[in-house]
């Protein structure tokens, strides 16, 4: 990791707002970052979702709807397509040529270090992050998050995070600060030693673009969820006829 923060930040594929990432559209690896007007993908696989930093693989076929709880599905199997659920978190999709998942990454997840727990279960696979394609999908900005000093400290507790976490803020009124989701994932993947030119970013506030994405932070309770979704390339549910 001789790479300078700036060098690396400058190579990642940021894009504006849309609902797929174009050169992954382009070699056929089918996904989505669906918003408003949008449901759950037919025969989406989705998680009870509990900001934690749990991995649930599905490893049988026929498994369809509900599969369990935590934050990540991860899949070998072909004929699924897996998704997770966001309302200003960080949705993550990975794509390997033998393995897929979806991430739900809120604050607290990556600070719990998910995408260290990520990596533990790759390479517990025998596989390694920097072989994976990494899609990061619209969520809240910067300008949007306001955190108090506790977000801050929770971030510095992991090590890993320390010296990058001045990228990420930006000052405040008083002892708020506002904090950069999107690029602390990023950065998390560099010290992983994954090549920026294997990340692509979505860059859309979930907040304050209301015709787009549905949001948390500006809706409440009240507010939908976006489902970012995934399909292993190697045989999609469209040549099985299930789409």
């Amino acid at each position: 990791m001789t790479e300078s923060v700036l060098s690396y930040l400058k190579q990642v594929d940021w894009l504006t707002a849309q609902n797929r990432i174009p050169r992954w559209h382009d070699r056929g690896i089918r996904h989505g970052f669906e918003g408003i007007g949008h449901e759950l993908p037919p025969f989406g696989l989705h998680l009870k979702q509990i900001h934690s930093t749990i991995i649930h693989e599905v490893t049988e076929d026929g498994s369809q709807g509900l599969v369990g709880q935590g934050d990540a599905l991860a899949t070998f199997l072909p004929t699924h397509r897996i998704a997770v659920k966001t309302a200003d978190c960080v949705p993550i999709l990975l794509f390997h040529h033998e393995f897929v998942m979806a991430i739900h990454a809120g604050w607290r997840g990556l600070a719990q270090d998910f995408i260290g727990e990520v990596a533990r279960f790759v390479h517990a696979r025998g596989h390694e992050l920097k072989e994976c394609e990494w899609g990061i999908g619209p969520c809240i900005s910067p300008e949007s998050f306001e955190i108090g000093p506790e977000v801050i400290e929770a971030f510095e507790a992991k090590e890993v995070f320390r010296d990058d976490l001045s990228w990420g803020l930006l000052k405040g009124r008083a002892d708020r600060w506002h904090l950069d989701l999107a690029a602390m994932t990023v950065l998390r993947l560099r010290r992983e030693g994954v090549d920026p030119t294997r990340v692509s970013v979505i860059r859309s506030d979930t907040r304050t673009n209301e015709q787009l994405w549905h949001s948390y932070r500006r809706s409440g309770d009240h507010a939908g969820r976006n489902w970012s979704w995934i399909e292993h390339g190697s045989a999609s549910l469209t040549s099985l006829g299930l789409t």
